[in-house]
């Protein structure tokens, strides 16, 4: 951040860590400028520039891979032993090649296993053994006692990190200060994730990466939904968390659920059980204090849920911005709507 103050101090930066497919689909929306990828999403409407090249390396369990060779190819590691992230993350990706191997013989492994982060995988290994794949710039944070560190022989795999951006939003001066800056700090730098970023310059909004930051109840609401209103107004930029249901932190059911508890209504914890209470919406007659459902799964199953703040929005707690304002018709939550119902407020 010293680098980043000293060379664009107008630029404050907000930086968050989420799935490639859900960074894609932001840019795509405009609902951010730019974002560091490490992987090669080959869309037409996006404009890359490559900040640095780095190889990978197998971090391992001394006992979970050969001695010999010094140096190892994908035919010396036993898939069963290979811990590997969860889909949607760009490193599950790079390492591809091994994750089909694996696959192929799930049904020798003797436990299968994704994990969400790089420090998981190390903790995985350290713990119980069998081996991972990571960037190099991610062993520089491991200490000694920790470094288990095996090549891959020629050709070594690789990622590029990349700067990426809406070509439609291109601002070059910007955009050419911004790379400049991350690739001066590359070679201090211990880990790059994939990372998320708005930004915002003083008088000038670079991105629209954000809803609007107010509530207002309508006089038609009924009192029980103007308390909601207010309540959801009070809690704007909440953080997110994982089980969370009080004001220091919420996940998205511990929102809806906090909501309506203020009014004297008890809503069941977990989002697909909420989606039994009250009666069923029809989209077009949505109006404020409406719970919506949303799947953000594979398995289209509800895994989501918000409050309607009137006929076309609502407020949610997000995983990557927590407590916020989102459209109805965003280009993410659009698609995955799943249904609506209006609890039986007092």
């Amino acid at each position: 951040m010293p680098a980043w103050l000293s060379a664009l101090p107008a630029v404050r930066p907000e930086i968050h860590e989420l799935l490639t497919h859900d960074i894609i689909e932001r840019l795509r929306s405009f609902r951010l400028d730019a974002a560091l990828l490490a992987t090669d999403v080959r869309e037409p409407w996006l404009l890359e520039k490559a900040l640095y090249t780095e190889d990978f390396v197998i971090y391992t369990h001394p006992d979970s891979v050969p001695r010999k060779p010094v140096r190892l190819s994908a035919r010396h590691l036993k898939p069963e032993f290979l811990w590997q992230l969860e889909d949607g993350h760009c490193m599950r990706e790079h390492t591809k090649g091994l994750c089909d191997v694996r696959s192929a013989a799930s049904e020798q492994a003797p436990l299968l296993y994704a994990a969400g982060g790089l420090d998981t995988l190390v903790t995985m290994v350290d713990t119980i053994g069998g081996f991972t794949i990571l960037p190099r710039s991610a062993t520089t944070r491991l200490s000694s006692s920790q470094v288990q560190i095996r090549e891959f022989s020629n050709p070594v795999p690789q990622r590029t990190v990349r700067l990426v951006m809406h070509r439609s939003a291109v601002k070059e001066r910007l955009t050419t200060a911004i790379a400049s800056v991350l690739q001066s700090v590359v070679s201090k730098v211990t880990a790059f994730r994939v990372l998320l970023l708005c930004w915002f310059a003083i008088g000038l909004t670079i991105a629209s990466c954000s809803s609007s930051r107010t509530i207002t109840p309508s006089t038609n609401d009924r009192p029980s939904v103007q308390r909601i209103l207010e309540e959801a107004d009070q809690l704007l930029g909440t953080s997110y968390c994982p089980s969370g249901s009080t004001p220091d932190c919420f996940d998205c059911s511990g929102f809806t659920t906090w909501l309506f508890a203020n009014v004297g209504l008890p809503l069941p914890r977990r989002s697909e059980d909420q989606y039994s209470i009250g009666t069923p919406v029809r989209r077009e007659h949505l109006q404020a204090g409406d719970l919506v459902f949303f799947s953000t799964t594979t398995k289209h199953r509800i895994s989501h849920v918000g409050v309607m703040i009137d006929a076309t929005r609502f407020v949610h707690a997000s995983t990557s911005r927590g407590v916020m304002v989102s459209p109805l018709s965003d280009s993410y939550w659009n698609p995955r709507y799943i249904g609506a119902r209006r609890p039986p407020l007092p």
